[in-house]
């Protein structure tokens, strides 16, 4: 009984090793949301994702996602102006 014990432990430890190998990290692989300022010197190497400023009217926070020349992976949140105004 006490061997069947030891191997049911065994498996239950290499199975948990195995599943946590395998579970991406998100919180490690998702980048923190920078907030810009003017004072900032961005480091640009490659624009991955930025909006579309078209599609709404006024001034919000909007985000880029870009690369670095060191391929580390940045959020910027800024404030921009939206060109989707209809001045009528």
């Amino acid at each position: 009984m006490k061997m069947k014990s030891l191997i049911v432990a065994a498996l239950v430890l290499a199975s948990s090793s195995v599943l946590a190998d395998k579970i991406p990290s998100d919180a490690a692989s998702t980048p923190v949301v920078e907030h810009y300022t003017y004072s900032d010197h961005l480091d640009i190497k490659r624009v991955i994702d930025s909006p579309d400023i078209t599609s709404f009217c006024g001034v919000r926070p909007v985000r880029m996602t870009y690369e670095d020349h060191n391929d580390k992976v940045h959020v910027m949140e800024y404030q921009v102006s939206g060109s989707g105004c209809n001045d009528n």
